[in-house]
Parts: C-alpha cells; structure tokens; sequence
C-alpha cells in the first residue's frame, strides 16, 4: 500500500495547481518582502528627559514635538548672551554719540581756521601795502610795526586753530574705530546667541519624518547626552517591496512600469494591490534564502523593487509580497 500512495503525490500535486489555475488565483511572477526604510531619532542635546510622549506604533506627522530635554542651562546662557549685547549696544550707542560730538568739533575748528586764513590774508594784504608806503615816505614805521605783529598772531592763531581741527579729526578716528570694535564684539556675541538658540531649539524632540513609530529607546526622567538613541520611525505608505526576479524574468521588467502586488487577504484569498517598479539591479546576487522564485531551481536573481501605497496599514515590514508583471497581450 506504501508504494502506491507514494505514486499517487505527484499526481495529487498537479491536480491541485490545476485546481488553482481554473479557480482564478492569481499566481505571482516574483517573490519577496515589503521593506520601509527606518529612521533612528538621536538626542541632540544633554541633560534629563522632562518628557517623552510616544510609544511604539505611533502614527506622527512630520517635525511633531513629542518631547524636552530639560535646558535650564542652556536658558540661562542665553539670557547672559542677551544681557552682554544689550550692555555692548549701549556702549557702542555711547562711542556713536562722541564720536558725532568729535565731527562738530571738526566743524568748528575747521571754520574758526577758515576765519584765521581769512583774516591773515587780508591783515598780511594791508602790511604789505603799508609797506610799500612806508618806504615811500607815506606810512610811519609805528603802523607798519603794528600791522607785522597783527600778521603775526593770525599766524599763530590759524596754526593753533589747525592743530585743533588735527586732534578733532584724530579723535573721530578713534572713536569710530572703537565703535567699529564694539560691532564686532556684538557680532561675536550675537553669533553665540545664534549657537545657543540653536543648542535651546535641540533640547525638544521633534519626528523629523512623517511615520509610525517602531521602537521607543528612552523614558522619560532618564538621563541622555547628544547622539543617545531615542526611537526609531519609518515612514510605511509607501511601501517598498524588495522582490527577486531571474534571468529569463529580466526583459520584461521596466523602470516606473505598473505591476500589480499580491498579498494574502487574511481570509485565505488573495489581495491585489497597484505597484510601480522603482528600482531593477544592474547585477545578479545569489538567490537569498528566504525567497521563492518560480523556477526554485534559480541561482542567480536580480533584485528590484517596487513601491506600492500602504494607507489602511495592513502591510508590514518583513511581510511576504509577490509580483505580477502587467504584460501587454502580444508579450503574453
């Protein structure tokens, strides 16, 4: 009786994938498992977790505040930074005073030498034509004396007011150059106020990606440090199925060409889902040994992928998928 059953298998087996075939079940081209590529979140600051609000299988939309490391530190650093620029900008608001006051003293001494040379010309036009007259017997040596001592102070009187226009221009120089110091200073402050906003907006947890949330790493009250693991997100609609396909198979895959997706229903039929192919290897990889081809005598496959939509959730990482090339009916 064992021999005969023995006969009887492979004729069981063939009715069966006839059974199947008449039935309708649609039957996949290519085999593999849905993929979503995983995002680890780091602490980027130090200190105590004040709070954390997620948990594993969490669904978070982009850049949402799910947590605070505690930045008492950092707060206050900041407010020592803003105290120094405001000290320094009323300093500089100080030089910026003086040295106005600095460039009406230039003014004015600028016009009290113009009123000198003025005046020494024309005192120095008047000794001259008294000299002239006195030589010719028409001016007495009295008025000519007088005229060459007023000369005289007007000279010394403009060097003087020359000087004071110098010194003036020089302390412009010197304020403004201090000023221009105090800028940079306030730069230089500013910069750091920048750096510790920066260090301050770290200090909340944000999801930097639309995705579910697969593990939770940390709890709140722990203590972490810049680059401490907290959790890990992916985005999972799309999906991504990572699917085999062999030699003879290759030709009629084609970049952003439609495939439908095949996934069990749960029921113990078949789902079809849309897919579109994103990505076909340039070489071939030993057939991995988890996968099932349709050939399983295949050693040598090439991996491709396809993206199909995942809104309702149902597919999961490491699930098994299978592909169905969508053939024109004269490649059939």
């Amino acid at each position: 009786m064992t021999t005969p059953f023995r006969h009887l298998i492979p004729g069981l087996m063939a009715a069966a994938v006839l059974w199947t075939g008449c039935n309708g079940t649609p039957e996949g081209d290519a085999f593999g498992n849905f993929e979503a590529t995983e995002i680890t979140v780091s602490a980027q600051a130090d200190g105590r977790l004040l709070s954390f609000d997620v948990d594993e299988g969490d669904v978070l939309d982009r850049d949402t505040l799910i947590g605070q490391i505690d930045s008492t530190q950092l707060a206050a650093s900041r407010d020592v930074l803003a105290a120094q620029v405001r000290q320094l900008e009323a300093q500089q608001g100080a030089l910026g005073a003086q040295e106005d006051a600095a460039r009406l003293q230039v003014g004015e001494a600028e016009a009290q030498v113009d009123a000198f040379r003025a005046q020494l010309n024309t005192a120095t036009e008047e000794r001259d034509r008294t000299r002239r007259m006195f030589e010719a017997g028409a001016a007495t040596e009295r008025e000519l004396n007088d005229l060459d001592g007023k000369v005289t102070l007007l000279a010394a009187q403009l060097r003087q007011g020359e000087a004071r226009v110098a010194t003036a221009r020089a302390q412009v120089v010197a304020v403004a150059a201090q000023r221009a110091a105090m800028g940079s200073q306030i730069e230089a402050v500013r910069a750091q106020q920048r750096q510790s906003a920066d260090r301050l907006e770290k200090t909340g947890i944000r999801t930097p990606v639309s995705g579910t949330v697969l593990t939770v790493l940390a709890r709140q009250g722990e203590l972490v440090r810049t680059g401490s693991p907290l959790f890990t997100v992916a985005d999972l609609d799309p999906m991504t199925l990572r699917a085999y396909a062999t030699g003879d198979q290759l030709p009629d895959l084609r970049l952003g060409m439609d495939v439908d997706v095949l996934i069990d229903d749960g029921n113990g039929g078949i789902e079809t889902r849309a897919g579109t192919v994103t990505f076909i290897a340039s070489e071939a990889e030993f057939t991995p040994s988890t996968i099932q081809t349709r050939d399983a005598r295949a050693d040598l496959v090439y991996a491709f992928e396809v993206r199909t939509p995942n809104a309702d959730g149902r597919l999961k990482r490491g699930m098994p998928g299978e592909v169905r090339f969508q053939l024109n009916a004269g490649d059939e």
